[in-house]
């Protein structure tokens, strides 16, 4: 499945492919409504990847970046089969050398230890801020592993942009 919104934010398609705008698949007009996407509701401008071994659903988005500023947004479940769509984002701030992200896992349902490597690599390579309101669940696996101390948290996505 492959759903788009038509304007310039950078989507991931089923199958990895990345590009901007309305592609040659199925395109939504830009309204503010909400489309299921695997186990939820979310966006119209969001793309759904399916872990094909568990079923698994993950959505990440990167938002056009403003003001040395890049926002990716996720949603879903995230392991091992679904975790590289957010290191791929990562990795790619990093080369081109966004001054600061923020990674919004407000609508995180599941999250494993690759999904904390991927944002401890992270870590490691950006100034990185993750913005809530934080899922218990996963703030509790946050504060079981320490990451918490260690990571930038923000309680809202605006908070994190207004954060140093």
């Amino acid at each position: 499945m492959d759903i788009q919104h038509c304007h310039n934010a950078m989507v991931i398609s089923a199958t990895g492919e990345t590009r901007r705008g309305c592609g040659k698949s199925l395109c939504i007009p830009a309204v503010s409504s909400q489309v299921s996407a695997g186990r939820g509701s979310v966006p119209r401008s969001w793309v759904e990847r399916e872990g094909k071994e568990l079923g698994m659903g993950a959505v990440v988005q990167r938002m056009p970046d403003e003001n040395g500023i890049r926002i990716i947004l996720c949603h879903g479940e995230f392991d091992a089969h679904t975790s590289p769509l957010l290191d791929e984002e990562l990795r790619g701030a990093a080369l081109e050398r966004v001054g600061r992200v923020i990674v919004d896992v407000s609508q995180i349902s599941f999250a494993d230890s690759t999904f904390l490597s991927v944002l401890i690599t992270g870590h490691r390579a950006l100034t990185l801020i993750l913005a809530g309101p934080l899922p218990h669940r996963f703030a509790r696996l946050l504060a079981l592993t320490r990451l918490d101390t260690h990571l930038r948290i923000t309680p809202t996505l605006a908070a994190a942009a207004e954060h140093p």
